[in-house]
């Protein structure tokens, strides 16, 4: 995994010197969201606001190959939280960052395919207050079936595990492994979504409690909207549902992941979801930007004060 630490780093590097590729193909996108993990440990859902930004650099135009790279910071719980260890006085703060190279459809290839690595920073997380950095693989591969249809695969792969110390205990945070089914359908008029459902795919981590726990979810369901409006503006929903493989009607309602965000997104460029021909329109990130919707996180952390 080094290797492409070091690869996607020269990535980084590389759209940060491609200033005006990514003023023409780049947007700002800020959020009202709620959501909830399994690495919490808690009942509770975060509420807050985020921001973000996501650009793209055509490399091969006529190919459709490009790179794309963004990110966001989130602010949750502004209220604080009361833990069984300390009181967390600071919300939480949660970054993303997301970046990748792709191949987009074209009129000589209906197929699409793109690979993404994914971090996730976190400050004051979850229940306990601890700060995990985990990172991801995102793969995805399409056929675009129709002038408005792409179906396809996508999933995710871990490959950065963190270890903390909560309350005395080292305790592993890690990402969740994934496979899903997408249907991506852009409108007539207008606009796009992004439907998926699939499973994850590996095992949920062993406590002393639950030696053998299966799977951390039985299903995964989750979708994206983006709907043009004036000009350069678009309005952005995201929601995600990973179901609980619990039967325990007390370890049940804190044991599964879901997220759920609206807000504007600002196009520097113009609008892509008014104009997707290739020779008109700027270009649009192949895949989204990470978020709880498309990264979930998995701990052994023993929740030790059980009753909601």
């Amino acid at each position: 995994m080094k290797k492409f630490r070091i690869l996607f780093a020269t990535m980084t590097l590389f759209l940060a010197t491609q200033c005006e590729a990514i003023t023409a193909n780049g947007y700002f996108l800020g959020s009202v969201a709620s959501w909830k993990g399994i690495g919490e440990c808690s009942f509770f859902d975060n509420d807050g606001i985020y921001a973000g930004a996501n650009f793209v650099v055509p490399l091969w135009e006529k190919n459709g190959i490009g790179a794309q790279g963004g990110g966001s910071i989130g602010y949750y719980d502004f209220d604080a939280r009361t833990s069984p260890v300390q009181k967390l006085p600071q919300y939480e703060v949660q970054g993303f960052v997301t970046v990748g190279l792709f191949k987009r459809s074209s009129p000589c290839s209906c197929w699409s395919a793109g690979v993404v690595h994914d971090w996730m920073i976190d400050r004051d997380h979850g229940h306990f207050g601890s700060n995990p950095n985990t990172s991801q693989l995102r793969v995805q591969a399409g056929y675009l079936i129709n002038e408005y249809t792409e179906i396809g695969a996508w999933g995710a792969i871990r490959t950065r595990t963190d270890y903390e110390c909560v309350n005395g205990i080292t305790t592993t945070f890690r990402p969740i492994n994934q496979a899903h089914l997408y249907v991506r359908y852009s409108f007539l008029r207008g606009g796009e979504t992004l439907l998926w459902a699939g499973v994850p795919v590996s095992n949920r981590l062993a406590t002393p409690t639950h030696p053998k726990p299966g799977k951390p979810g039985n299903f995964i369901l989750g979708a994206i909207l983006d709907l043009p409006m004036y000009f350069n503006w678009a309005c952005h929903a995201e929601v995600s549902y990973m179901h609980t493989n619990s039967c325990n009607h007390v370890i049940a309602p804190r044991d599964y992941s879901a997220n759920i965000s609206v807000g504007i997104t600002y196009f520097f460029g113009g609008n892509p979801l008014i104009c997707r021909e290739q020779i008109c329109g700027p270009w649009m990130p192949y895949q989204p930007l990470a978020s709880n919707s498309t990264f979930f996180m998995d701990t052994d952390l023993i929740f030790r004060n059980a009753s909601p």
